[in-house]
């Protein structure tokens, strides 16, 4: 599963049969209103995963976060450093990756990777010396599933990195809207 904000609009994808992309989202070329999805969130949202082990559902703003269960429910919210302790507020994006459900946090050129079965943060790590050929001050990351093991890095301009875990590089860059909201052409959302 993997879940994208532009402004106060969401969008959510799973996996159907045979790991085909499948929009959840109603309105794909709109996305639905947050505020219909998810009670009590803030206007602006940094960034945002879902959980591989149960499906809640984890936002990030500011210096705060909001946790939401698998159907949508609020289920409590509070300091960053309450709930990782050293991981950095104002976030730009996390995902979860793999089979393991590491989450990956991104901040301006850096990301860290929290273990949630060990419940340590690694020490920080710059996107260029990882993930060659990907920009940093990105606006969202998400991961699709591991049989395809496919890290999409996105900026502003909606404008999307494909990353290969599998053969460790990039192999495509498009327009994110063209390729995921099934629009018949790319424009920007504001």
């Amino acid at each position: 599963m993997f879940v994208y904000f532009q402004g106060d609009r969401v969008w959510r994808w799973g996996n159907g049969i045979g790991h085909k992309r499948t929009m959840i989202t109603l309105d794909a070329e709109n996305g639905e209103k947050s505020s219909n999805l998810f009670e009590n969130l803030p206007g602006s949202v940094d960034a945002v995963f879902e959980s591989t082990f149960g499906g809640d559902v984890f936002f990030f703003s500011g210096d705060k976060y909001y946790k939401y269960t698998n159907s949508y429910n609020y289920s409590e919210s509070g300091n960053i450093a309450d709930l990782i302790p050293s991981l950095p507020s104002d976030l730009d994006a996390a995902t979860v990756v793999g089979d393991e459900g590491d989450i990956y946090f991104f901040k301006g050129s850096n990301f860290m990777i929290y273990n949630h079965l060990s419940k340590e943060l690694s020490e920080s790590f710059a996107i260029s010396d990882t993930f060659e050929s990907v920009p940093s001050d990105l606006s969202a990351v998400f991961y699709e599933d591991s049989a395809k093991g496919f890290l999409y890095f996105l900026k502003e301009d909606l404008k999307f990195v494909r990353y290969s875990t599998t053969k460790d590089r990039v192999t495509n860059t498009s327009l994110f809207n063209v390729k995921f909201l099934k629009c018949k052409k790319a424009k920007k959302m504001t």
